[in-house]
């Protein structure tokens, strides 16, 4: 039976360009990785089903920071806090303050995690509001406080307002009814708002260089799909929507996902599982491999339109 590429709707090829295991082995069987002729585009086959994909995911999926860390696992979230995620949602908030032209816009994150982007961006001003599946992350961002949470698949949900923002980070690729998806958030933006993805493309350097051992690769099969910047954008001028801008994420960022290609062991829901001592290792190492030659990749992918994982910005296109 064949296999339809999620972004552009033909016919994927049946021979598989990968064959891949879970690297976090929530899951025993293999999967292929199949690549669409039209566009590009790759995506697990066969695909899983929603409740599959819903456990896929280990305990610590998700960065944050609680109350039980202690000693040297909370030095070294704290690090990682203060100079990877913090200045990258920072660098979040500044693209999105460009798109929008002013201060002080609302904000709907889907699949918002441990609410730690939403807290920065609150923090700068914004009227934040989140979507979480994960029961766990809900619960994480309750306990925080401040920041309104909605528990549920977003195209299920019953929002009676709109935003001028709604952002979906490192999302559309674990979903395998992306469509369902974008037809939802589109009804919850307001007139003239953005909708902002972040997702990896398959044109980057990374992908190249490392194929099947690449971040975005060997996160499959939560990660569903990993389209083509063609692929994604023919998926959204169907669902009625214009790019407005694009551009890779940060340098440093960049880097990670190289180091993470190149040592998956230093990924966060595979230390934070660990001993400290061997969790203290694996990140140490996984640092240095991010300085070099996780940097040196990054500045290649600079010189490109395509980073291992690029921001795009959408608006509705207007009628003529």
């Amino acid at each position: 039976m064949p296999m339809f590429c999620l972004m552009c709707g033909a016919p994927c090829n049946q021979r598989p360009i990968f064959h891949i295991a879970d690297r976090l082995k929530m899951i025993s069987c293999h999967y292929d990785i199949v690549q669409c002729p039209a566009c590009g585009s790759v995506q697990v086959s066969p695909l899983p089903s929603e409740d599959e994909i819903a456990g896929l995911y280990p305990v610590g999926y998700n960065f944050k920071i609680e109350s039980s860390d202690r000693g040297i696992s909370r030095a070294i979230k704290m690090f990682e806090w203060r100079v990877f995620y913090r200045s990258s949602f920072q660098r979040n908030y500044r693209m999105l303050r460009r798109a929008v032209g002013r201060d002080g816009f609302s904000i709907l994150d889907v699949g918002c995690g441990s609410g730690l982007r939403l807290q920065v961006f609150k923090d700068a001003g914004c009227e934040v509001e989140g979507n979480e599946t994960s029961a766990a992350c809900v619960e994480h961002i309750h306990s925080i406080g401040g920041i309104p949470v909605h528990h549920g698949r977003i195209e299920t949900l019953n929002i009676s307002r709109q935003y001028d923002v709604v952002t979906m980070f490192a999302l559309l690729e674990h979903l395998a009814d992306p469509l369902s998806v974008v037809s939802a958030v589109k009804k919850l933006l307001k007139p003239g708002g953005k909708l902002v993805i972040q997702v990896p493309v398959v044109d980057s350097i990374q992908f190249k260089l490392l194929g099947r051992r690449s971040a975005m690769v060997s996160d499959m099969p939560r990660h569903v799909f990993i389209p083509s910047l063609s692929g994604l954008r023919a998926f959204m001028v169907r669902e009625g929507f214009a790019q407005h801008s694009c551009c890779p994420v940060s340098l440093f960022e960049r880097a990670t996902l190289f180091a993470l290609g190149i040592m998956p062991l230093s990924s966060t829901p595979v230390t934070y599982g660990r001993s400290p001592t061997v969790r203290t290792l694996y990140r140490v190492l996984g640092w240095g491999l991010t300085v070099f030659p996780g940097l040196l990749v990054a500045l290649m992918e600079s010189f490109t339109r395509a980073g291992a994982e690029t921001v795009f910005v959408f608006e509705i296109k207007k009628e003529v």
